[in-house]
């Protein structure tokens, strides 16, 4: 790996995105007959060489109509200015969201957190300029990896993988369907995305173990079945279903079953009933049992249930604390207009309802 580190500050995308924590390296490629990354990455730091053509990507862009087409990545991979060298260059913090995907219908790769590298192609002629790129990119991959403390045959916390490209993004609706690097490039040359981890793998001296395959499944869809951006959200809906038939399910995570064509999650079957919370006696009830009163009762309590009866209409003549026959009469009372048990005892009955 020959990595080199310049941070291209004067493209808008360094100035404006967001910075997010990583979550993988997603590849693409330039789609242009040119193998030298001063078409893309400049100042010329004495290495990369000057771009008499000032069309780099470190400035505001604009396409023939004027309207601002501002790219970037967070790194490149292709020739020097000696025009032999093969290098890396590092032009965008780590953390910061480049634009470079574009959007799906499942979202935009570039708000996820993915490094994106381009890979300067040429013709598409020569395999040794296939081979050394790709070797490259296994030793950046490899590099990140252990920075970020990844499994490159794992996935992310989105449940997509941690090394992926823009045609993989693309089929997975996070990125606009267009098929480098794999299918229109490097496949010529036999090369393939699950090869390229296992490689990433072998160059962290990983054990490479077959990652284990999601048991599909068949299920029949109703015309007008939601499906969901995300398991177990139904405020994220990406979608109906249009036609009644079978559909594969590649993932389950609860009740919830992921399409095959990644287009989102649909209910599998009825979300379980949450058992009935236990019933915990209310802290006034356990208070009223530990502090029943009943004709005789003297003290506080008995001076609090008296203004409690007076304010509701109940003439107890004098708020004195004792629990004498008129305090009685008029409990009794008011345990009969409220249809309660009327014996006139104040407890765990009674007192839940004069405190109300």
């Amino acid at each position: 790996m020959n990595l080199h580190r310049l941070i291209m500050t004067n493209s808008d995308c360094y100035k404006q995105s967001e910075t997010r924590p990583p979550c993988g390296v997603l590849w693409h490629s330039t789609a242009a007959n040119n193998r030298r990354i001063s078409r893309y990455v400049q100042p010329d730091d004495g290495l990369l060489g000057y771009n008499k053509h000032q069309n780099h990507w470190n400035q505001r862009m604009y396409n023939a109509a004027g309207k601002v087409v501002n790219k970037s990545a967070s790194g490149f991979i292709g020739l020097l200015g000696d025009g032999k060298t093969l290098a890396t260059y590092q032009t965008q913090e780590w953390d910061k969201n480049p634009w470079t995907s574009g959007s799906g219908v499942n979202g935009n790769a570039n708000k996820l957190g993915y490094i994106q590298f381009e890979i300067c192609e040429d013709d598409h002629s020569s395999r040794d300029w296939a081979m050394r790129t790709y070797q490259e990119a296994v030793e950046v991959s490899a590099y990140l990896c252990q920075m970020f403390g990844w499994d490159p045959l794992g996935k992310n916390k989105y449940g997509l993988p941690i090394i992926t490209d823009h045609g993989d993004m693309g089929v997975a609706g996070y990125a606009s369907k267009h098929t480098d690097i794999f299918r229109w490039w490097w496949s010529k040359f036999g090369l393939t995305m699950t090869q390229f981890r296992k490689d990433i793998a072998a160059e962290m001296k990983l054990p490479i173990t077959p990652t284990p395959q999601p048991t599909e499944q068949k299920v029949r869809l109703k015309v007008g079945t939601p499906y969901y951006a995300e398991p177990s959200n139904k405020s994220k809906v990406s979608g109906k279903i249009t036609i009644e038939t079978n559909y594969t399910i590649v993932q389950t995570e609860g009740v919830y079953g992921l399409l095959k064509s990644r287009a989102g999650w649909v209910q599998l079957r009825d979300e379980p009933v949450p058992a009935p919370a236990p019933t915990v006696p209310k802290l006034v009830d356990t208070w009223a049992r530990a502090n029943t009163l009943k004709q005789g009762s003297k003290g506080k309590h008995v001076e609090v249930l008296q203004a409690l009866l007076q304010t509701k209409g109940y003439d107890v003549q004098a708020i004195d604390g004792s629990f004498g026959s008129v305090t009685d009469k008029q409990v009794r009372a008011y345990q009969k207009a409220q249809g309660i048990t009327v014996d006139g005892i104040v407890g765990y009955e009674t007192w839940p309802v004069v405190l109300k």
